[in-house]
């Protein structure tokens, strides 16, 4: 249960009750990265065969990834709806509701009829169980963090908060290691049957999510406002996120803007990418996605624990100032023919930087706003810097690449997105500590 004094003062999250928000938050932000990268693995690998088969290569490509983004521009939408709710009556619900939306429409993606068999409607019904995916998915990041967070002693928010990114990381390579395996399958074959395997297995990774969140706990420090809560309406709510709490939504954005971009570019695009050089093999760019994944489970504790001893700013400045340092190089890498280098530069691009950036965002977001909007605050950043960074990145690169037929306007785009988010963490504040029972509108 939750521990409030008779004097209304919150006592300090109990260890139970972090490790449990813990939990809930990882399996199911799993859940939803699996869902959303398994996606844009098969937008860039075989739904431009499946349901765009009559147009051209390059056009084909373009609308698979258009459906990709369609998932994104849900997102805000779903967001700020669940988010207003979760602002009135705890985290939890939303949690619910998000696993049970984002498991039901994976599973029936798997179950689409291609263009072959239905024509046309075949992609209108995978942009439309598209939407319902980024609906369910668009509280689902800043529920799980707001609640961990909350949840965490102030000098373990950086580590406990980081989980969010271990779970996001889990489901990249649980997505990615079951499409390496489907992959293995001949061409006939995985193009008939093959691909479906990976979206129907999310049935069982969204019951295992639900089962969690049944039995967290609400956090302590929403416990401590909800009666106060219950009477806000969601108009009051996001109009403190956009009038008093204005500059700690910039500060969010911008944060968000480059790690949400150069994560779509490498884990998106480039894995299809790769997979149109010569001598490359299919499965080479989730290969390397993969071991990026495997090497992130050393990587996002370190980093979370960095950001509790010397700040989240001077953390995310280090990591925002590798990624765009490591812009042209990493294209170099990438396009170099060679496995090795490859994946090497999967890991400093995706294991440090990227997933380095979102772990510290995780507890700073939190920490930027105050409770009286904290779960609308932190969705918004979340939502639309995704919209903004990540969301359309894979389309933009896809329509660049067959504009210039050359890597290196990739690596301008990566150059641009690392620089906003480089040039925004000299401007937001540290917030390190910072007493998240405070009802102030933000930092």
């Amino acid at each position: 249960m939750t521990q409030i004094e008779t004097t209304g003062q919150l006592l300090a999250p109990t260890k139970k009750s972090a490790i449990r928000s813990v939990i809930a938050g990882t399996f199911g932000t799993a859940l939803e990265y699996y869902d959303f990268v398994l996606y844009g693995l098969a937008a860039a690998l075989v739904f431009n065969t499946l349901f765009f088969p009559n147009a051209d290569p390059a056009v084909a490509m373009l609308a698979s990834f258009a459906t990709y983004a369609v998932g994104f521009v849900a997102r805000p939408v779903g967001g700020l709806i669940l988010a207003g709710v979760g602002d009135r009556v705890g985290r939890k619900q939303v949690l619910i509701i998000t696993v049970v939306l984002m498991g039901l429409s994976t599973a029936a993606i798997g179950l689409l009829p291609t263009y072959a068999q239905v024509g046309v409607w075949a992609p209108v019904l995978l942009i439309l169980l598209r939407i319902v995916q980024g609906f369910g998915a668009g509280a689902e990041l800043a529920s799980a963090s707001t609640l961990m967070v909350e949840s965490a002693p102030a000098h373990r928010r950086g580590i406990l908060g980081s989980f969010l990114c271990i779970g996001t990381n889990s489901g990249t390579l649980l997505a990615s290691g079951v499409w390496v395996l489907v992959a293995q399958l001949p061409k006939q074959d995985l193009l008939s049957w093959g691909w479906r395997i990976p979206f129907l297995v999310s049935v069982l990774i969204a019951a295992w999510g639900l089962w969690t969140r049944r039995h967290v706990e609400e956090s302590e420090t929403f416990t401590a406002v909800a009666e106060r809560q219950r009477n806000a309406t969601v108009r009051e709510i996001f109009g403190g996120v956009f009038t008093s709490g204005k500059k700690a939504f910039l500060a969010g954005l911008g944060l968000r803007i480059g790690e949400a971009g150069t994560s779509s570019i490498y884990q998106v695009f480039l894995v299809g990418y790769i997979a149109t050089l010569p001598q490359m093999g299919a499965s080479t760019g989730t290969f390397a996605l993969m071991i990026a994944s495997a090497v992130a489970y050393v990587t996002i504790p370190l980093i979370g624990h960095l950001s509790d001893k010397v700040g989240r700013r001077t953390v995310f400045r280090i990591l925002s100032g590798t990624q765009l340092a490591f812009a042209v190089p990493g294209l170099l890498l990438v396009t170099s023919g060679n496995t090795v280098l490859i994946v090497l530069a999967f890991i400093v691009a995706v294991s440090i930087a990227v997933l380095g950036m979102y772990a510290v965002e995780s507890s700073w977001n939190a920490e930027l706003f105050g409770s009286r909007y904290r779960l609308a605050g932190v969705t918004s950043v979340k939502e639309l810097g995704g919209v903004l960074g990540g969301g359309i990145a894979p389309m933009i690169c896809a329509g660049l690449m067959a504009a210039f037929h050359h890597w290196w306007p990739i690596a301008v785009y990566v150059t641009v997105l690392a620089a906003i988010s480089f040039v925004t963490s000299f401007f937001a504040p540290e917030t390190k500590g910072r007493d998240l029972t405070s009802s102030a509108d933000s930092i």
